[in-house]
C-alpha cells in the first residue's frame, strides 16, 4: 500500500480533505469495480452507477473502518452488497409482471368503445349479462310464442 492511498483513506475517516480523497480513491477503483460489476453481468451503464452506489456506501461508512490495510477487502464486500441488492430489485421488477399487465388492460379499456347498453340496437338481448350467459346460470326469459 502505497503512502497516498493510506493517507487518503485515513484522511476520509477522519472528514478531512474529504472530496480531494474521495476523488483518489475513485480514480484509484473506479475501473476495477467497473470490470467486477461486468463481470458479474450488468450492462456498462448498469455497472457504472453501480460503482457511484459503491462509493457513496464507503463515503457513509468509512469512519467505521478501523484499519486502513483493510480498506480493499472492505469496498469489495460493500461492491459485492451492492451487486446482491441490484439482482434482488431486477428480480423483484420481474414478479411484477401482473401489475404491468393489469395497468395496460385498464388504458385498453379506456380506449375502447363501451358497448351499446342491453335492448339497445346492437346490444345485448334484455335480461342477458354483459359478457353472455355465464356457464350454470339459468336462460334468461322468452316470451312466448302463440
Amino acid at each position: 500500500m502505497d503512502e497516498a492511498f493510506v493517507l487518503a483513506v485515513r484522511h476520509l475517516r477522519q472528514g478531512r480533505a474529504v472530496e480531494d480523497s474521495a476523488q483518489y480513491l475513485v480514480g484509484r477503483f473506479q475501473t476495477r469495480l467497473i470490470a467486477y460489476f461486468r463481470h458479474h453481468s450488468f450492462s456498462d451503464a448498469d455497472a457504472e452507477d453501480l460503482v457511484q452506489e459503491t462509493f457513496r456506501r464507503v463515503l457513509t461508512g468509512i469512519r467505521g473502518l478501523n484499519d486502513e490495510s483493510k480498506f480493499m477487502p472492505w469496498l469489495f464486500q460493500i461492491a459485492r452488497n451492492v451487486r446482491f441488492s441490484a439482482r434482488a430489485v431486477a428480480i423483484q421488477r420481474q414478479e411484477e409482471p401482473l401489475e404491468a399487465i393489469d395497468a395496460a388492460a385498464e388504458v385498453i379499456s379506456q380506449m375502447m368503445p363501451m358497448p351499446p347498453p342491453p335492448g339497445a340496437p346492437g346490444g345485448l338481448p334484455p335480461g342477458m349479462p354483459p359478457g353472455g350467459p355465464q356457464p350454470g346460470a339459468p336462460a334468461p326469459a322468452q316470451p312466448l310464442e302463440n
